[in-house]
């Protein structure tokens, strides 16, 4: 939101534990998935979801560039949705987009913490308000440059410019917007939590309407089962962490270490959801929508079903697309969940708004 450019770009999801790229073609009735890749980062190069080697960062996204097979220049990175203020102001419905933005640059110090030379500040229309049909509910969204400069660092030591620096959460919300569109079993009306289940956190988000009511991160995700079957089976970070991937583990590995994984984000989700619940007039959700590297584990979209007696769905925003004769479909359908992130920023292309 706070770089923008309206030409083709690849969107880049930088994650703790991996770079994800993705570029799409096609149009909003048929999207095609032109070029995919991922790419491992070392530990240490990012830190709850903060860059701190942006040179490393860097390498790995070009690595991605390269395996993907994308010529692309341009791209779409976003910050973290906790590095970021947002808040959701009245304006007159009939303001233009320049009296609204002039107006958001000298009302903007009552909301935001920081000397405005300190911050990229952006506003987006969210469309009429409910409380009152003669004013728009207009959110104004800020982050310190800092957060934005080192991402524009890192896309530059991969060859890449950031015309478009997102926010997580609108991300997920864009992404989120395509599949609900044609999932089968969610309406616009519906109250989705989508649940990030990362390396290191899990974040849980929630949309209603095409528009995010809440979301909250938890410092929980794989990277507790990884350690776990290093600990148990006696494997360095590295070995365990590719047994995880392939499932090549002992017999007792269900029932000992992935059944109280399950177990403990089922408690992760229920603990947010009660979050959520208190913290505004919402008493439910209507289904549940995983998505991360958490989501791919065998059973889990069932295990949570199961306990929660909450529809729940595997979040793949590729399973209505189509793919290039170069992008592999099987491994693309597969890894559609890890993907949620980069879709969304990807499809910042088609965004004419």
């Amino acid at each position: 939101m706070f770089l923008k450019n309206r030409s083709s770009i690849l969107g880049v999801d930088i994650s703790t534990s991996a770079v994800k790229v993705l570029q799409l073609g096609g149009n909003a009735d048929r999207f095609q998935v032109e070029a995919r890749a991922l790419e491992p980062l070392p530990p240490g190069a990012v830190t709850d979801r903060n860059i701190a080697d942006p040179d490393e960062v860097g390498n790995a996204i070009r690595r991605a560039v390269k395996a993907s097979g994308s010529s692309a220049k341009s791209a779409a990175v976003a910050v973290p949705t906790s590095s970021v203020i947002t808040r959701t102001v009245p304006m007159p419905s009939d303001r233009s987009t320049d009296e609204i933005e002039t107006e958001i640059r000298m009302e903007a110090p009552k909301y935001i913490p920081y000397p405005l030379d300190e911050v990229y500040l952006d506003f987006e229309v969210r469309g009429v308000s409910d409380s009152n049909p003669d004013t728009l509910d207009v959110t104004i969204v800020a982050s310190r440059r800092e957060n934005v400069e080192i991402r524009q660092e890192a896309l530059e030591a991969a060859g890449l410019k950031a015309t478009i620096v997102d926010v997580d959460a609108y991300a997920v919300e864009n992404a989120f917007g395509v599949l609900a569109e044609r999932h089968p079993s969610i309406r616009p009306e519906h109250r989705v939590a989508v649940v990030d289940i990362g390396a290191a956190l899990t974040t849980l988000t929630v949309i209603q309407n095409g528009t995010t009511l809440y979301t909250r991160d938890q410092t929980f995700g794989c990277d507790q089962l990884t350690n776990n079957i290093g600990e148990t089976y006696g494997l360095s970070r590295e070995q365990a962490e590719v047994a995880r991937r392939s499932g090549d583990l002992p017999e007792d590995y269900g029932s000992t270490i992935l059944a109280p994984f399950q177990q403990s984000v089922l408690d992760q989700i229920n603990h947010s959801l009660q979050f959520f619940t208190s913290a505004s007039h919402y008493s439910s959700v209507d289904c549940l929508l995983l998505i991360g590297g958490g989501s791919l584990l065998p059973g889990l979209d069932a295990f949570i079903m199961e306990h929660t007696g909450i529809p729940t769905f595997m979040g793949n925003p590729f399973e209505q697309m189509s793919a290039a004769r170069r992008v592999n479909r099987n491994t693309l359908m597969q890894e559609g969940p890890l993907f949620f992130v980069a879709c969304g920023l990807a499809l910042r292309s088609f965004d004419h708004s």
